[in-house]
C-alpha cells in the first residue's frame, strides 16, 4: 500500500491557535476511503499518527509532530428516514447545522458557533447551553485496532462531560447516525443566530476554553456563583489580560487564552501552568484542561 505523504507540513496553518511546529508527514483526507486507507498505512509502517479535524480544540508543541497527522476532510451528509442522518466524521459542524436546518431538521443548533467537526464533536461530547452532542447520537461507524470496521450504538461511547471512551482506545470513528427533530427551520435559525450573537465576543485566535468547567462539589466547596473557569480565571485570580510573549488571557473571556498573532506554543504552556499553579496555590483547586496537547 502505497499513500502521497506531504513531508514538514506546518501545522499552525492548520490549527484555530494558529500555532505548532512541522508534522514529518501530513495526509488529507478527503473520502472514509481515504480516511481507512491512511491509517492502515500508518499502522502497516508503525508511524505514529494523529487524526486532525478543525483544529479547533488543540495545541500543538513548536516542535511539531514526529509522525503522521491525518487531516480528516470527509465531507459526505446522507439523509435517512425517520428524521435520521448519517454524516462523516470530517463533516464541519457549522456546515452540517445550516444544511440541516435547511432540511427542517433541527437540534444541532444549540452547537452553532462551535468550530468543530462531527468527530471532533463526538470525541469531545461538545456541550451547548444545557445540550450535549450525545443526546442526538444513534450510533457510528469505527475503525478498531485490528482495521476491523464495525458498528456500535450510542452505549459504546459511555459518554460523559468533555469525554468519551475514544479518548481511552485505538478506535477511529468513521461516521455517526444522528437523529434530529423536524421543526420549523424559522425557528432553528433564529436560535442559531442568537448563539452566534452570544460568542461573537469570543476571541476568534484560540482553541476554545482552556479549561472545563468546575464540578458541583468544587463549586459548591469554594461558594461561587458560576461554575465557569473563565469567572474564577477573572474574578478570584484576578488574572485576566495576563500576557506571555504574545499568548494572552483573554480580556474578552477569560476562559480563553488567545493568540495575538505570533504566540508560540510556549507562550501558551506558560499561561496554562501559571493559571493552575494560581488555583492550586489559592484555592486548592485543580483544574483539568479541555482542550488537547500534541508533540510536547
Amino acid at each position: 500500500m502505497s499513500l502521497k505523504l506531504k513531508q514538514n507540513e506546518l501545522l499552525k496553518n492548520h490549527t484555530t491557535f494558529k500555532v505548532g511546529g512541522q508534522a514529518k508527514y501530513f495526509f488529507e483526507a478527503k473520502t472514509i476511503k481515504d480516511l481507512i486507507n491512511s491509517i492502515k498505512y500508518a499502522r502497516h509502517k508503525n508511524i505514529p499518527f494523529f487524526i486532525l479535524g478543525n483544529g479547533s480544540n488543540i495545541l500543538i508543541s513548536d516542535q511539531g509532530y514526529n509522525g503522521l497527522i491525518i487531516k480528516n476532510s470527509s465531507s459526505t451528509i446522507k439523509l435517512l428516514t425517520n428524521n435520521q442522518v448519517k454524516l462523516d466524521s470530517g463533516v464541519f459542524l457549522p456546515k452540517a447545522i445550516f444544511f440541516l436546518i435547511e432540511q427542517g431538521l433541527t437540534g444541532l443548533e444549540s452547537f452553532a458557533g462551535i468550530p468543530a467537526t462531527i468527530g471532533g464533536a463526538v470525541y469531545m461530547n461538545i456541550h451547548g447551553h444545557d445540550k450535549f452532542f450525545s443526546d442526538y447520537l444513534i450510533s457510528a461507524t469505527l475503525l478498531d485496532q485490528n482495521n476491523q470496521v464495525k458498528e456500535v450504538s450510542k452505549n459504546y461511547f459511555n459518554f460523559k462531560y468533555d469525554y468519551s471512551k475514544l479518548h481511552d482506545n485505538n478506535h477511529i470513528l468513521l461516521s455517526v447516525t444522528l437523529k434530529l427533530i423536524r421543526q420549523s427551520s424559522q425557528k432553528a435559525k433564529l436560535t442559531t443566530q442568537e448563539q452566534l450573537k452570544s460568542k461573537s465576543h469570543y476571541p476568534q485566535i484560540s482553541a476554545g476554553c482552556i479549561f472545563q468547567n468546575l464540578s458541583q462539589n468544587q463549586q459548591k466547596k469554594l461558594n461561587l456563583p458560576t461554575p465557569s473557569t473563565g469567572y474564577v480565571i477573572d474574578k478570584v485570580l484576578n488574572l485576566k489580560g495576563t500576557t506571555i510573549g504574545q499568548a494572552k488571557i483573554s480580556d474578552k473571556h477569560a476562559g480563553f487564552i488567545e493568540n495575538l498573532g505570533n504566540a508560540k506554543a510556549d507562550d501558551i504552556i506558560k499561561l496554562i501552568n501559571l493559571i493552575k499553579k494560581t488555583a492550586k496555590d489559592k484555592l486548592d483547586l485543580d483544574l483539568k484542561l479541555e482542550i488537547q496537547t500534541l508533540g510536547f
